[in-house]
């Protein structure tokens, strides 16, 4: 993924941020289908896309708390089951995340 990031300066220790990202993702499933004597195992390639927004608090100069959030899509996802239908699909997720930045 490629993503962009715009910061918003508040003026205080809080730094407030967002933007997105383009790229590709492998997507594989290995269960079964809809139909539970259906079993697929396959995988493909495609375009996705992601929104991401965030909040920092600054405790030091070099040193940055982080929540984040995410949400991540690859559309058109194609499988193939062992006994030959195929099925499409999105593929979705909403990730919320913590960590530390340091800055240099």
């Amino acid at each position: 993924m490629g993503n962009i990031l715009f910061d918003l300066n508040t003026g205080s220790p809080f730094t407030i941020y967002g933007g997105g990202g383009l790229g590709v993702a492998y997507v594989e499933f290995d269960g079964h289908g809809a139909d539970p004597g259906t079993v697929m195992n396959d995988d493909d390639t495609v375009f996705a896309w992601q929104a991401i927004a965030g909040m920092g608090y600054e405790i030091s100069s070099n040193i940055v708390l982080d929540v984040q959030y995410r949400y991540f899509n690859a559309s058109d996802v194609s499988l193939t089951s062992t006994t030959g239908p195929s099925s499409s699909t999105d593929y979705e997720s909403h990730a919320v995340l913590g960590g530390i930045r340091f800055k240099f």
